[in-house]
């Protein structure tokens, strides 16, 4: 495995990314956090928003919902369809109407993200702002069609087209607890499913 970014730079990407979420003025901050992947992101995220973090967002009050989605299905290559794993768990009244954040990992193929905000605009919300740690500059596959498709705010660009792995992206369910991201060597890669 190849380093692609430390603790430190990890840690600076969520900031970046809670100060730029945090430019929306909301009394109430309503996130959806796309599991798995999403769940290390989003928490360092809502640590932010109590308090817990360098960057004090406290006066807001904040509703959390999960999502699971898969396009990977155990292995490493998307498989170009989507997944449900675990259905929203935020009844309507907490969407309808409400400028919503999905938080995931990673923006890949673009397909678990475009997924996820179809899902949550079918449920009425009146916006939906997305937001994630990496952004891949070379997809695998690309299936987004215009800028509407990309994340709000990205934490931080990888040039490569690389496997990743660390902080909640798993291969397979390997290598989620790593604290860091990794990119896996040809050789590590596994993509039966």
């Amino acid at each position: 495995m190849k380093k692609v970014l430390s603790v430190g730079g990890i840690n600076s990407a969520i900031r970046s990314m809670v100060r730029q979420i945090g430019t929306y003025h909301e009394d109430v901050i309503t996130f959806v956090i796309l599991l798995k992947g999403g769940i290390f992101v989003g928490s360092d995220i809502l640590k932010h928003f109590m308090g817990c973090g360098p960057i004090d967002c406290r006066n807001r009050d904040l509703v959390i919902g999960f999502l699971g989605l898969s396009s990977y299905h155990n292995g490493t290559e998307s498989s170009s369809k989507i997944k449900l794993t675990y259905p929203l768990d935020l009844p309507k009244e907490f969407i309808s109407g409400k400028n919503i954040w999905v938080i995931d990992d990673i923006f890949d193929s673009g397909l678990t993200l475009m997924e996820a905000k179809k899902i949550v605009k079918s449920m009425g919300a009146k916006s939906v702002k997305t937001a994630v740690l990496v952004r891949k500059m070379k997809p695998r596959i690309k299936s987004w069609k215009s800028e509407e498709d990309l994340p709000d705010v990205v934490g931080f660009e990888y040039p490569s087209d690389g496997f990743l792995v660390g902080f909640g992206m798993g291969a397979g369910e390997k290598y989620r607890g790593l604290n860091q991201l990794y990119e896996l060597e040809p050789h590590e890669i596994r993509t039966e499913a």
